[in-house]
């Protein structure tokens, strides 16, 4: 970790944005740990910066520096403003002024840098704190519970109750699936393309219960890695949403963020969407039962509800019980898609349902159930699941 650090802006890195300069100027930090060091305000600038034409420049006998000046009277009376003048006039010659209005008349004052602005060669940057990538890494919890479903030499699959989070946003977040995992299997840590989601294949939501898997080894999550991004990893979901539904329907459409009331929610995009990034996805759904007042309509196949009894409402309108399968894996994608088709998710009120005594703030009636792929070392399709929902 480098704390109270001055460091100063090469021309190398002239115009380019500030957390992308900060990288290259200590790249053994990370991405993430940059973005930290900015959103905490630990990255400051001096801001009074000159311009390559008004540096000062060595004499040519070599006997000294000269330094142009230029004076004239404030406006109002009140003193005289100073300009450096560039370049260093010949001998008599007149000096060509240049605005200095825009530079602090303070150069020792700093002040906060976002990270997207420009920076310019020759100005300083003093940093509070910044990590080192090394640094943001998961801590170990022993004593937290894990409820592995698989586990081989190459991969290992888990059940996350509803209401715990992944990974941790920040490196000093406690309580996470991720801070379980490397306590139980340490080899997972150094794995994966982030430090604070250890050897983690793919992530569910926190309010989301069920499978999540991880790899073991360098090959399994590389192999792995490349089948979630090709789409062949089959992922299946269980779901309690509001109201009847009769027979099986897909939505597919895009998906991108929107901002409302300080909560992110992905709401659908229309072609040639010009916001952020929209991505494609689809959601499929059949009926596995329904469920009114007095209890279940019809037959439910054994084994294949998730949900202990007292989490189903005794809802006047009915709730359903769907499996969702999904080969996409749009953030929120389950819960606005199936939304958007009438029927949230129970519990889910960022997407329109109701309150529910059953399910508690920040948790919803969605469970992750299974994901079917290729084995990475035996090139066999495997299928693990993750039948019950706790938490």
């Amino acid at each position: 970790m480098w704390r109270n650090i001055d460091i100063e802006i090469p021309d190398s890195l002239d115009g380019a944005r500030a957390d992308a300069a900060v990288l290259a100027l200590f790249p053994d930090s990370s991405r993430r740990a940059v973005a930290k060091a900015f959103a905490d305000g630990a990255v400051r600038v001096r801001p009074a910066v000159l311009p390559p034409a008004l540096r000062a420049t060595p004499l040519s006998e070599g006997g000294g520096t000269r330094v142009a000046l230029c004076a004239s009277p404030l406006p109002e009376g009140g003193g005289t403003r100073v300009a450096l003048c560039a370049p260093p006039p010949p001998e008599g010659g007149i000096p060509q002024r240049h605005d200095t209005s825009h530079l602090s008349p303070f150069p020792s004052t700093l002040s906060a840098l976002a990270k997207g602005e420009r920076v310019r060669a020759g100005q300083s940057l003093h940093i509070d704190a910044l990590y080192a990538a090394e640094d943001l890494r998961v801590a170990p919890e022993p004593g937290a519970p894990l409820a592995v479903v698989y586990v081989d030499d190459d991969l290992v699959g888990v059940s996350k109750p509803a209401g715990q989070a992944c990974h941790p946003i920040d490196f000093d977040e406690s309580g996470t699936l991720a801070a379980a995992l490397v306590a139980r299997f340490p080899e997972t840590a150094a794995l994966g393309d982030d430090p604070l989601a250890p050897g983690l294949l793919h992530r569910i939501d926190g309010g989301t219960s069920g499978l999540v898997l991880a790899a073991r080894t360098a090959r399994a999550w590389a192999a792995m890695r490349a089948q979630f991004e090709a789409q062949t990893v089959v992922k299946e979901y269980r779901a309690l949403v509001e109201g009847r539904v009769e027979s099986p329907g897909a939505v597919s459409g895009l998906l991108a963020h929107s901002w409302r009331g300080g909560e992110m929610r992905m709401v659908r995009a229309a072609p040639g969407h010009h916001g952020a990034r929209a991505l494609r996805a689809e959601t499929f759904f059949r009926p596995l039962a329904f469920f009114r007042r007095r209890g279940i309509v019809g037959t439910l196949p054994q084994g294949e509800n998730p949900f202990p009894e007292d989490a189903v409402p005794r809802s006047p309108d009915g709730v359903t019980l769907l499996a969702v399968t999904i080969r996409t894996g749009v953030t929120h994608q389950i819960r606005s898609q199936l939304a958007e088709a009438g029927h949230p998710v129970v519990g889910d009120v960022l997407y329109g349902a109701q309150a529910v005594p059953e399910w508690r703030a920040g948790t919803h009636a969605l469970h992750s159930w299974s994901a079917e792929f290729t084995h990475p070392a035996t090139g066999r399709r495997v299928t693990v699941f993750a039948k019950s929902a706790h938490g």
